[in-house]
């Protein structure tokens, strides 16, 4: 069992790094709570009805770990406990999968016929076809295979899931995935992904779209300062070095 400490003080460390506190003591973010909601997130945003219906019930206390002052929690949580109740409706479920493929289209997107892009190439560069290149290249390499029927690498789907990839190898004990982590969501989900939230957020109406609108905005805020700075202050557990 691991032994939890709560702490309030504020440091630093390079890319998300455990932190090195009084006493021998690391604060980490839950790392399986982490895969969990990067998993339930792009089921959401890319799965099919079966996987949607696992998946919010995930999000129920996805980030909890994560204190936030600007973000309204018992708001979110009443959000997806809504959801998670239309969840168990197929009928509902449907519902959900054409409000998402009217908003951000399914296996292509039209800008003429979809309300909010999907895909992080739309926000990030003026040369989409090069970013998309790569990706599909770091995919390979890595073993990573795009499992969703989407329009693009950079889906926000896809690269939630290749987030969950890669902190599984890290479970798994790979210490260059801990890296790889931290850069591609540096360089890839940071910053267009939240822009992304807001927008789907203003655009839809069913309680599973606004939880997991909500929700995305709210972990990937949590992230931010998980992979770039691992302050204590916003990571609620934290546990004893070396413990089992």
């Amino acid at each position: 069992m691991v032994g939890l400490r709560y702490y309030a003080r504020q440091a630093t460390s390079k890319r998300g790094a455990a932190m090195a506190l009084p006493g021998g003591q690391l604060c980490r973010c839950d790392l399986e709570a982490r895969i969990g909601t990067y998993g339930a997130l792009a089921d959401v945003l890319g799965g099919a009805a079966d996987e949607v219906q696992g998946a919010v019930v995930s999000l129920r206390r996805a980030g909890s770990w994560c204190s936030l002052a600007y973000f309204d929690d018992d708001a979110i949580q009443a959000a997806c406990a809504e959801a998670e109740r239309a969840a168990r409706d197929p009928h509902e479920v449907v519902r959900f999968l054409e409000e998402r493929r009217a908003v951000i289209g399914h296996e292509r997107f039209d800008p003429f016929m979809h309300r909010v892009s999907p895909c992080g190439a739309t926000y990030v560069t003026d040369k989409p076809e090069d970013l998309l290149a790569d990706l599909a290249a770091l995919y390979g390499e890595a073993g990573y295979v795009v499992h969703y029927r989407v329009p693009c690498e950079s889906h926000i789907a896809v690269e939630l899931d290749y987030m969950r990839f890669l902190l599984e190898r890290v479970r798994a004990g790979d210490e260059e995935a801990s890296k790889g982590a931290a850069d591609f969501f540096v360089k890839h989900i940071s910053g267009w992904s939240l822009l992304f939230a807001v927008a789907f957020g203003d655009a839809v109406q069913h309680p599973i779209s606004r939880c997991v609108a909500l929700r995305l905005d709210r972990f990937l805020s949590c992230e931010e300062n998980v992979v770039r700075h691992s302050v204590p202050s916003n990571c609620i557990q934290c546990r004893l070095a070396g413990a089992d």
